[in-house]
């Protein structure tokens, strides 16, 4: 690898010269940093941009003559990598790790570390961006790891499971309907509600046709400003506004040219930027803004929304000229509800997961396992994957009702009121309220009034206060101050 021969030679000795007086050798910086498969990039205390290595560069879509002298906050509209986060970090001179979902759909840890010079008392921030399928497909291979970055991998590996999981019939059949559906060249509208799986779906829809080197890009529609959308969709030429980049930018569409474009939550495009798609979904074509000439791309497109399109159009808040482009085939994903089968499957993969690689025998008690495989799962997949998660993390060996977050075990409370029950663990469980209650000689309303002081007193005593026990038992919180006295 040979430093400083390219084009840019003198842009990269005016960078050596600022590594210089930073207190790094630039020649042996450029070999040691280019070699690794992490994005790297050194600011000063102030962000301005130290080094930044050939990963990074790639990554971030940018080059040293971007670089020469902007900080972290200049690329923030500069970088086709979403860099926000990072200008926040120094925004407030802190550390910060967090993970960060790149325009082709991959996981990047992101890692802002403060390093002191010990010479100078200079401070120095250091980041570094690490692919996470990369990295859990290096553990798996025997790579070395850190303890912290294990989990990280061990979460990414667990996901995965579920995902394999999810192959259930009833999608493998809906899979092949897509795959059918995409060999006529049909586009596909998937439809389902929040948390059934729908970008999965797509995902490995465009696994099983597209090779691996073909970008899957992943759009949440929802979260485009209406006044960038075409730029953010389309790209920009150089100039083309006031505070454009000097050398433009790609767009969503050439970022994924030869492979899939996932339009995810497409009922939230704001009616006024539907119509800027149209053209392209008719014949492939688009125009950068500030071009002149239309450019052509080669794009497979799936969409897919939790809002019914249908109804939509009626109320005339999606275009239907855009919704027939759009919905060739329709793929709905049922539900968790009606997938009962799938729900058990699930819960399994997961106790067996955490006892493979936390080493931690938690198990289910029964009357819990029996509540998880009827509940409803408003949430779907993504709901039953975080109460199983919670209920890890809260419980000592034994899963057990008192042990559901706060919704489902509500839902239980309720349940186990119109069975005369209690959901807490046996082990802590007070007498019911009818065990201890004196019945002789007592009046009917003598009787209700010491059953409802008892059962407040549980349910506040379940919920933690009496505001909750109110919502729990659908009362106000003045007849749960009453009653408890």
């Amino acid at each position: 690898m040979k430093f400083a021969q390219t084009a840019e030679e003198e842009l990269d000795v005016a960078a050596g010269r600022r590594s210089e007086e930073a207190g790094f050798a630039p020649s042996l910086l450029a070999v040691a940093t280019d070699a690794l498969d992490d994005g790297l990039i050194v600011c000063d205390a102030k962000g301005r941009i130290c080094w930044i290595n050939a990963s990074a560069k790639k990554l971030c879509g940018i080059n040293w003559k971007s670089c020469l002298n902007k900080t972290i906050a200049n690329l923030v509209d500069e970088s086709s990598f979403p860099v926000d986060g990072i200008a926040e970090a120094f925004a407030n001179k802190s550390s910060l790790s967090y993970i960060e979902d790149s325009h082709t759909g991959a996981d990047f840890i992101i890692d802002i570390d403060k390093i002191l010079d010990p010479r100078t008392s200079g401070l120095f921030f250091v980041i570094c961006f690490k692919n996470v399928d990369l990295f859990v497909s290096s553990i798996k291979n025997g790579g070395p790891s850190k303890n912290s970055s294990s989990s990280l991998a061990k979460i990414s590996d667990y996901n995965k499971n579920i995902q394999r999981i999810v192959l259930d019939e009833e999608l493998e059949h809906l899979i092949n309907l897509g795959i059918k559906a995409w060999t006529f060249g049909s586009r596909i509208l998937i439809s389902g509600e929040s948390g059934v799986g729908k970008s999965q779906y797509a995902r490995l829809l465009h696994e099983r046709i597209k090779p691996a080197s073909k970008s899957f890009v992943h759009v949440n529609c929802a979260s485009i400003p209406e006044s960038l959308f075409e730029s953010e969709f389309f790209g920009y030429e150089r100039g083309s506004f006031t505070g454009a980049h000097t050398r433009g930018k790609m767009g969503l569409v050439e970022i994924a040219e030869q492979g899939t474009l996932f339009l995810d939550e497409v009922g939230d495009i704001p009616i006024t930027c539907q119509s800027k798609i149209l053209r392209f979904l008719d014949d492939g074509t688009y125009l950068k803004v500030g071009a002149t000439q239309p450019r052509t791309a080669n794009v497979n497109i799936i969409s897919a929304s939790n809002r019914d399109l249908t109804r939509m159009v009626k109320e005339e808040t999606f275009r239907a000229d855009l919704h027939f482009r759009l919905k060739t085939v329709e793929v709905r994903i049922p539900p968790l509800r009606e997938r009962r089968p799938l729900v058990k499957a699930l819960i399994q993969e997961y106790l067996e997961y955490v006892r493979r690689e936390h080493r931690c025998r938690v198990r289910l008690s029964q009357r819990c396992e029996d509540f998880l495989l009827n509940y409803d799962y408003p949430g779907n997949i993504r709901e039953l994957e975080n109460t199983l998660q919670h209920m890890t993390v809260v419980c000592d060996d034994t899963m057990d009702l008192d042990h559901l977050p706060e919704p489902a075990r509500e839902v239980a409370t309720q349940q186990a009121l119109l069975a005369g029950k209690t959901i807490a663990s046996k082990a802590d469980a007070p007498p019911h309220p009818f065990n201890d209650m004196t019945t002789k000689h007592s009046s009917l309303r003598a009787l209700v009034t010491q059953y409802e002081r008892k059962l407040v007193s549980e349910m506040i005593r379940l919920h933690g206060s009496k505001r909750k026990a109110a919502k729990a038992l659908d009362v106000d919180i003045a007849t749960i101050v009453r009653k408890s006295r």
